[in-house]
């Protein structure tokens, strides 16, 4: 058996020994969401959320709590690190995202109704035995999604269920619910309240699974606007997101790490040049992937081209900096190296120690 699946199992155990721990404390507890709905669909997950009647205070007692957030307190159980979330009553949103008020439940079904999608409501005991009050297993094994309650009211409670949604449906193939998509459409300049970094972490999976179908769901639902993603229907769909986001041109707009915005910087730079050898050479593997994309060149052909360079780094050259001493004076060592470099990948010499010399004398 694998090992990813064994460290599943092994997780899953400690899961179910927790679940029973708290049912000795005479209390509920239960798998949720995500982890029995992939069960359900038989793919194996990592991502186990538990749901219980005990309260933080409660849960503080009798286990080894690390920190709270919430109504999510995160435990230390077994060595691994859990997160529990009491059941919860939510009511309003002042911001489209966060509830106006919450206040904990010891129904199952009352923390149920709270959540985005019908699949997603899904519970596993102490026994593994599926728990399903809102017909949530139906959806799976029809493939959709489907709002719990009146979609508009859930919509218009957190907004960025409107690109869960689409993620949703394009992470697990499912086509959404008519009355869903009709709300997503009514309710989309919602989306203007919910911040650039949420909105990022949605698409950035939604443009990795299946860009074809997310952009199509994108349009269908008048979203490109609002997402400020207008050039989304010319740009050439790529499977790193990174390429994607470049062509977007919202650099300005959207949360971008210091390394995205140098790759933009790289992309920009090679617009329309070709990718020659010293570029084969100076960039790392990720980086060609994406100059491929963007230039629409296969990438085993570009990886092919890079792995038939001579040298692969400067540490491959036949020659030591100390021996190049010998013959240049140090302030013009890096300059030297940069020409042997060139000289080398250009095949005007071999990668030869004593060619290499030889080259060095005449320099």
């Amino acid at each position: 058996m694998p090992f990813f699946l064994i460290y599943l199992f092994m997780k899953l155990d400690k899961v179910i020994c927790l679940l029973k721990e708290i049912e000795s404390y005479q209390e509920q507890a239960y798998i949720v969401g995500g982890y029995v709905r992939d069960w359900i669909r038989g793919i194996p997950t990592e991502d186990i959320d538990i749901c219980t009647s005990m309260t933080p205070v409660q849960l503080k007692q009798h286990f080894q709590v690390k920190r709270e957030n919430y109504g999510s307190s995160f435990i230390q159980y077994q060595g691994s690190l859990f997160e529990v979330t009491t059941f919860r009553k939510e009511q309003g949103s002042n911001d489209h995202r966060h509830p106006l008020e919450v206040s904990y439940t010891d129904v199952l079904r009352e923390d149920l109704k709270r959540r985005d999608f019908r699949m997603n409501t899904l519970c596993m005991n102490s026994n593994k035995e599926v728990i399903d009050l809102l017909h949530g297993k139906e959806d799976i094994l029809e493939k959709k999604i489907v709002c719990v309650g009146d979609p508009r009211v859930r919509l218009e409670e957190d907004a960025l269920r409107i690109l869960r949604a689409i993620r949703f449906a394009t992470v697990l193939d499912f086509t959404i619910d008519p009355k869903l998509s009709q709300a997503m459409v009514e309710k989309k300049t919602l989306l203007n309240s919910i911040s650039y970094e949420r909105k990022r972490k949605e698409l950035d999976l939604i443009f990795s699974t299946d860009p074809e179908k997310g952009r199509t769901l994108l349009i269908e639902h008048q979203l490109l606007d609002c997402l400020e993603l207008t050039k989304l229907k010319e740009v050439t769909l790529c499977s790193e997101p990174i390429c994607i986001w470049y062509q977007l041109d919202v650099e300005n707009k959207y949360p971008f790490t210091r390394k995205e915005k140098k790759l933009f910087s790289v992309f920009r730079k090679y617009e329309g040049k070709e990718i020659d050898v010293d570029t084969l050479y100076r960039f790392d593997r990720f980086t060609l992937s994406c100059l491929a994309e963007l230039h629409a060149i296969p990438k085993d052909q570009v990886f092919k081209q890079k792995q038939s360079l001579p040298i692969q780094t400067r540490k491959d050259i036949q020659i030591t900096s100390q021996e190049l001493l010998q013959y240049v004076p140090s302030h013009m060592l890096s300059r030297v190296y940069e020409a042997l470099e060139h000289a080398i990948l250009e095949r005007q010499i071999k990668n030869n120690h004593q060619e290499i010399i030889e080259w060095v004398k005449k320099l």
